[in-house]
């Protein structure tokens, strides 16, 4: 995600533009343990929640360091600014959700079942099984 070439992605002037899935790209303003504020135009801010940054573990009091003020960044629209005036659009980060494109729908626990061929990459193999980062989000475990 940050990092990449800019590409043609949205620079939108305000949230009326933003659509849920849209790529944007902006730059960092600023960075805490909660996330990241990200610029989008002069007049249009989106936070990315520490959640949102990587796909990877990272530790909260490393994300300033990850994403410094000044960072151009391709970002995902996850859903769109509610809730009052001060309200801003969430954005991901993450490379599964910024890469490939169009938005991924969320895997949920309900939508799996018996026989459902899913895929992902194996994190953590152990003594009762194994860790598997299922591809559309979620983390499941299963028996060897």
């Amino acid at each position: 995600a940050f990092g990449d070439a800019p590409g043609e992605h949205a620079r939108p002037l305000e949230a009326a533009e933003l659509q849920e899935g849209q790529l944007v790209r902006g730059y960092v303003k600023e960075a805490s343990a909660r996330g990241a504020f990200v610029s989008l135009s002069r007049s249009l801010d989106g936070f990315v929640p520490l959640r949102q940054i990587s796909d990877e573990f990272i530790d909260e009091k490393g994300v300033s360091a990850m994403l410094p003020p000044g960072t151009l960044v391709v970002a995902r629209v996850v859903k769109l600014a509610s809730g009052g005036a001060n309200a801003l659009p969430s954005l991901s980060l993450k490379r599964s959700d910024v890469e490939g494109g169009t938005m991924r729908k969320r895997l949920t626990f309900e939508a799996l079942h018996t026989g459902r061929a899913v895929t992902g990459f194996v994190r953590k193999v152990v003594d009762f099984g194994v860790f598997v980062r299922l591809h559309g989000g979620g983390e499941g475990k299963g028996a060897e």
